[in-house]
């Protein structure tokens, strides 16, 4: 006998991820300020470390791609923890309320561990698309590049606890 497909779980994280971007808008206006002064602070900072001449060129030149792909990622990782969160809800039988945990993030166990992989994924998507897809074409060293990402990762990362705060 074949089973029945059921998808109201994958409709239920949905309309998570939707009320999450709904109702935590003002979080999200925030976050993109933010981020932005960070990758330019690393952005600028980095290249004085480099001893680059033009760092205002560098700056103007690097600063639009790594702030799109922090966002980007940034977005991607929250997603990722209301999906791991509501599927966790499922298969333990408990409710997750996705509005209501933001703003006490260490409330229980599972909202700390959505933090922390949401950190790390963050990090990894930094790092992992600014080696490949935005300094790939750089006029650096593949030293400095990489150290460059790891950088941008390390600091922009933590800024994923903004939507999730609350």
């Amino acid at each position: 006998m074949k089973k029945d497909v059921r998808l109201y779980n994958l409709a239920t994280a949905i309309y998570a991820i939707v009320a999450m971007l709904w109702y935590s808008w003002d979080q999200w206006l925030i976050l993109i300020p933010v981020q932005f002064v960070v990758n330019s602070l690393v952005l600028y900072l980095f290249a004085r470390q480099l001893g680059l001449e033009n760092r205002q060129i560098f700056w103007l030149k690097w600063i639009l791609p790594t702030w799109g792909i922090s966002f980007l990622a940034t977005l991607i990782a929250v997603s990722m923890v209301v999906l791991l969160l509501s599927c966790l809800s499922v298969l333990f039988f408990t409710w997750f309320d996705y509005l209501d945990y933001a703003p006490n993030v260490v409330s229980t166990l599972a909202t700390i561990l959505g933090v922390i992989i949401a950190i790390v994924i963050t990090g990894l998507l930094i790092y992992n698309i600014n080696i490949k897809k935005n300094f790939g074409k750089a006029e650096l060293e593949p030293a400095a590049v990489h150290k460059l990402c790891l950088h941008l990762a390390i600091w922009t990362a933590p800024t994923v606890l903004i939507p999730l705060i609350g």
